[in-house]
């Protein structure tokens, strides 16, 4: 019966362990925000007035390039910053803007 238990508890203290381990605070933050596409309300603006937002979940120290999707004009690419923290890129109207996506390139 021991031996059956030992690989269990055994995972459940690596969990642990690396659930407890030191990550920066911007970390946390995007966990919290969705990855990919977004459109949202601004604060204090009527619900018609959406707009569109991109937030790249990936490696933030590297720059990779995302493809915008638009209702009427050509769609076009576009890299994100490098930088340490969670960044979310607004793309314009949610009215114009059809989707957006990581295409799977680093610039």
């Amino acid at each position: 019966m021991r031996k059956k238990l030992r690989a269990p508890v055994a995972l459940a203290a690596a969990i642990v362990a690396t659930a407890s381990m030191v990550t920066p605070a911007s970390a946390n933050l995007s966990a919290f925000a969705p990855c990919g596409y977004d459109e949202s309300t601004p604060v204090g603006q009527p619900e018609h007035r959406r707009d569109a937002k991109y937030h790249h979940c990936g490696d933030h120290t590297v720059s990779v390039q995302i493809q915008v999707d638009l209702a009427t004009q050509p769609d076009y690419t576009f890299c994100t910053q490098r930088i340490l923290t969670p960044h979310w890129y607004y793309l314009g109207s949610a009215n114009a803007v059809n989707h957006a996506w990581y295409t799977g390139r680093l610039c």
